[in-house]
């Protein structure tokens, strides 16, 4: 296989694995985007952003700062024109811009001298290890145009300037048709590269649309904080190394100067420093990637390890060679990983053009020799594929192991690797989770039998469902509390949220306070005092569970609830024979799960014997 073949291949290869991995069903509808859709509704109605809680009775008037208003009115916008399929396919294209965006990057980082199919296929081998990396967060949420900004400021903060291939330089792969269209993209984006010369002095086009691009940022998602970061890191290497210093000073505060351009202003701009104060709930997202691979055995962790490795070599290469912006940008992105899982997209996103950069020599000494290798001629046999019909001779064989010694075996290793992974990845990816559109099955019916039954609150719901809630019920009805930890003060979860569910007599006492009417509980909730609460509420002599799906229970005071609709575990199995009778294995898990907590055990006995009838 030539250079190019591998990098076409890899490359073909590792987009297709985006994209099928990123087109899924819109599952994020019952975490964040419910609620980022009913944002958006009321800030084009009431022509303003919100800065209270809003959607919880508990602490409606508590302040917030929303620092994603304006992708919520996007999400909305494109919603309420064409449907759900429409934000999956934005996620999808995003998120893959973002991707093959940081890959040009790389490429042209890897090697700027170089035309073609070196640092190309360097820069795919690279993308296989962190691809994995990135692909930790797909669901639809504002943060998918801070992955595209991000790698855009990346574009725009790492320019160089190739030189025109020479004759002997030139090969076929310069005239392909992925090449081209590389060439084309690149001559497009050739505007926003900056260290254009014009006489004496260096007019940089990245030094005026930055501050712009930052100022859209601000308002989109909060992740614009690590858009700043690139540029301090940026305008501090150009500082040390004394180029254009005046220039980039006021590159650096024209870009913090005008973040205060937001609903909340000052308040707005100091957010990303301010956020974690005041969270008294730990979500997954802001977990350790190496703590949840301990309790979850989240399989994005094990690339992660393995990318490190690579990372520390392009830090080692980085920091001899003085490359100030590459080392302080790939340490603080690296740092942000290992601290929050949610920040592996930026992580990945960084690594990709700095580790191509650092591994390019190593990795085209291997590449040089299998293209070397497979124009050896045998001259008993022949070459290419007549020598392999026929065999290699034994002076042939003399010859590749003389030759042996000009590719690494570890590069070596690494390429081959980086192919045979990708394609697993690729054949994995389409038999386990074959792409989908829509929503997941009886995402919304919970809500459907709430509103047909005409249920009413005051409601207690649980964390994990806010998001749903919020789209289907707000203004109607409020909700004991929503799913941003930084809307309530802290100790509303120290102190209520979580003792109340781990001690019935708590929920008691706050019931007295509250009195509530209707429970919407998410039973797939997996933290320890979620599952507690399950197991009490459910054999509670003043509540009747009501309604129950693979993912949602509903309960109402016993003395209001219609005899014919309580689900007990004498009528589980009746009342929920459509719902066991499925043959996917998620579902019955979710069920068998409940059934347990709350102790139906002829119920969970025959779930059971399901899944062991549909995986055997």
């Amino acid at each position: 296989m030539s250079q190019k073949q591998l990098a076409l291949l890899l490359t073909f290869l590792i987009l297709l694995t985006l994209i099928i991995k990123t087109l899924h069903p819109a599952i994020s509808f019952t975490q964040d985007l419910g609620r980022h859709l009913k944002l958006g509704e009321i800030i084009l109605q009431e022509r303003t952003v919100p800065k209270t809680n809003l959607f919880t009775y508990t602490n409606r008037d508590f302040p917030f700062i929303n620092h994603h208003w304006l992708s919520e009115i996007i999400f909305f916008l494109l919603y309420s024109a064409s449907g759900i399929n429409t934000l999956i396919i934005l996620k999808v294209i995003l998120l893959t811009l973002s991707f093959a965006l940081a890959l040009l990057v790389a490429k042209r980082l890897a090697s700027p001298e170089e035309a073609g199919q070196s640092s190309w296929a360097t820069t795919a081998i690279t993308a296989v290890f962190f691809l994995p990396i990135f692909l930790e967060r797909t669901h639809i949420r504002p943060e998918i145009f801070s992955f595209l900004l991000f790698s855009l400021f990346l574009h725009l903060l790492l320019p160089r300037e190739k030189k025109s291939p020479s004759k002997d330089q030139g090969d076929k792969f310069s005239q392909s048709p992925p090449a081209r269209l590389t060439a084309w993209l690149a001559s497009q984006l050739s505007i926003f590269r900056s260290n254009q010369t014009v006489g004496d002095k260096k007019i940089s086009v990245a030094l005026v649309l930055i501050p712009f691009l930052l100022l859209l940022w601000v308002n989109l998602h909060i992740y614009f904080a690590t858009g700043l970061a690139l540029v301090t890191f940026f305008v501090l290497e150009k500082i040390i190394r004394k180029e254009h210093i005046k220039q980039h000073l006021l590159l650096l505060v024209a870009c913090y100067a005008i973040i205060i351009f937001n609903p909340n202003g000052l308040a707005g701009a100091l957010e990303p420093l301010q956020i974690f104060k005041t969270y008294g709930y730990s979500i997954v997202e802001n977990q350790t990637p190496f703590f949840l691979e301990k309790t979850l055995g989240t399989p994005s962790v094990l690339p992660f390890k393995i990318s490190l490795l690579l990372t520390a070599v392009a830090l080692v290469s980085s920091f001899r060679q003085k490359q100030i912006f590459a080392f302080l940008s790939l340490s603080f992105f690296t740092f942000l990983a290992l601290k929050q899982i949610r920040n592996f997209p930026l992580y990945a996103l960084t690594a990709i053009p700095f580790v191509s950069q650092s591994l390019h020599p190593y990795l085209t000494k291997s590449l040089n020799f299998l293209e070397r290798l497979r124009h050896l001629e045998d001259p008993e046999r022949g070459r290419g594929a007549e020598r392999g019909r026929r065999g290699a001779s034994p002076e042939f064989n003399r010859r590749v192991a003389s030759r042996a010694v000009e590719g690494s075996p570890l590069s070596l290793f690494i390429i081959l690797l980086a192919l045979l992974y990708q394609s697993y990845t690729v054949v994995t990816a389409l038999t386990r989770t074959p792409p989908a559109l829509g929503l997941p099955p009886h995402l919304n019916e919970s809500f459907e039998f709430f509103k047909n039954q005409k249920l009413t609150g005051p409601i207690f719901n649980n964390f994990n469902l806010a998001g749903l809630a919020i789209y289907h019920l707000y203004p109607d009805e409020l909700l004991f509390v929503d799913n941003r930890p930084e809307a309530f003060p802290p100790e509303f979860f120290q102190e209520v949220y979580i003792p109340m569910q781990q001690d019935p007599s708590v929920f008691a006492l706050v019931d007295t306070q509250y009195h509530f009417n209707t429970i919407i509980f998410q039973h797939i909730d997996i933290t320890p005092w979620a599952e507690k609460f399950v197991s009490s509420i459910t054999q509670n002599p003043d509540w009747a569970v009501i309604y129950l799906d693979e993912r949602t229970m509903i309960l109402v005071k016993k003395t209001t609830a219609p005899v014919d609709q309580m689900i007990t575990a004498q009528n589980a199995l009746t009342k929920l024979s459509p719902l066991l009778n499925t043959n996917d294995r998620g579902t019955l898990r979710n069920l068998l799960h409940f059934f347990v907590k709350a102790n139906w055990p002829e119920a969970a006995s025959y779930t059971e014997q399901r899944l062991r009838f549909v995986n055997p």
